[in-house]
């Protein structure tokens, strides 16, 4: 079990900030052992002390009239501050073969809160100085980016980006497939080689200094770790 206070702060791709202080975190996992497998179930909860104000932007789609505007309006409006995590995991080591899997849902009641699923796998096996190994995993919003129903007109132009900002800071879709090996130089000491292939839709990653267009984009990351126990 587990429980306290967050602090600090979370910068946005859009450049807003977001300020965790006051808020409050806890939850709990379980864990069972069965021959070489461990499993493990766990949940967790988020309670953020303050929700961003979009007042503004409410009012604006309420006046239009359109019911798709109306509808999003309502869902701005809204003030909750709760976001729930669940997780599933297992993993098995015995002998040369290794295996990890992981299954997440997060909730969100906050309206830019995220309500995702997320999973990973990774298999190795260890030569006993090498081993190998290869990794999946993905991100999948299961909100998506809702429209107004207003017309692409200059009139409702500021009120149809504005809506579409707000959802994008959580509407992240994201895969990736990595490849590599670690070199067991001595024991609590090991080299790790590493190269990822990521496929992004709709990310909401900084890199090289700014926000790529929404949209497709892929990246290949090569990464070079030094890991050590002590």
């Amino acid at each position: 079990l587990y429980g306290g206070n967050a602090s600090g702060k979370l910068v946005r791709a859009d450049g807003s900030i977001n300020n965790f202080g006051g808020s409050k975190a806890w939850g709990g996992h379980f864990d069972y052992l069965y021959g070489a497998w461990v499993l493990r179930l766990g949940v967790g909860v988020f309670l953020a002390d303050e929700v961003p104000d979009l007042a503004a932007l409410v009012s604006g789609l309420r006046a239009t009239g359109e019911p798709q505007a109306a509808a999003l309006a309502e869902r701005f409006a809204r003030r909750e501050r709760k976001t729930l995590f669940l997780a599933s995991g297992a993993a098995y080591d015995e002998g040369p073969f290794q295996v990890r899997l992981f299954f997440g849902r997060t909730e969100s009641d906050s309206t830019v809160g995220l309500n995702i699923n997320t999973g990973l796998i990774v298999a190795g096996y260890d030569t006993g100085v090498l081993t190998p190994y290869l990794r999946g995993s993905f991100v999948d919003n299961r909100a998506g980016i809702a429209p107004t129903g207003l017309p692409d007109t200059p009139e409702y132009a500021a009120l149809n980006a504005g809506a579409a900002a707000v959802q994008a800071l959580t509407d992240n879709n994201q895969s990736s497939l990595a490849l590599g090996v670690r070199y067991d130089i001595r024991p609590k000491l090991a080299l790790k080689v590493q190269v990822d292939r990521v496929w992004m839709d709709g990310t909401t990653l900084v890199y090289e200094g700014q926000r790529p267009q929404r949209g497709e984009d892929a990246l290949t990351l090569f990464g070079l770790a030094l890991d050590f126990v002590f």
